[in-house]
């Protein structure tokens, strides 16, 4: 999230303060489809006219399963096809609403969700490697090439 926060002054901007296990998606244009699932450390965030909220019934469906769900390869198909317009792409709270999922039980939707963000992790730090080695690599590049370091 960015350090540069902003408020909020409107008389019925609390109606729309994100809670714990709720979900926004983008329903139209270039950013269709994408989503974000309220994490209480981002702070207190309103969510836009443009975006339609969902909240996640914690009984039926674990929050960071269907979060891992909608960057997945079969929501986004879905996302393509229910979002054709002759203009904007779009979907509305209906379309959101007519979803189905093929759910495993809670303890499996955990492990799972459990898994893939271990998988996550480790994809950030392999990244911040590759990353750090990269510089290492440009400094090299430059020492080599200014002659500051010669090869024998």
């Amino acid at each position: 999230m960015a350090n540069n926060r902003v408020a909020v002054n409107h008389p019925q901007a609390l109606n729309y303060i994100l809670k714990e296990n709720e979900i926004v998606f983008a329903r139209t244009g270039a950013s269709v489809g994408k989503t974000y699932l309220y994490d209480p450390v981002d702070g207190s965030i309103v969510f836009a006219g443009f975006l339609i909220r969902a909240r996640i019934d914690c009984s039926k469906i674990s929050p960071a399963f269907f979060a891992a769900f909608t960057r997945a390869g079969l929501y986004w198909n879905w996302v393509r096809v229910i979002s054709m317009r002759s203009g904007q792409p779009g979907i509305n709270g209906n379309e959101y609403a007519s979803l189905e999922l093929n759910l495993p039980s809670l303890p499996e939707q955990t492990a799972i969700a459990a898994i893939l963000t271990d998988m996550d992790a480790e994809i950030t730090a392999l990244e911040e490697k590759l990353a750090k080695t990269r510089a290492i690599k440009q400094g090299m590049m430059h020492n080599l090439l200014t002659r500051r370091i010669r090869l024998i």
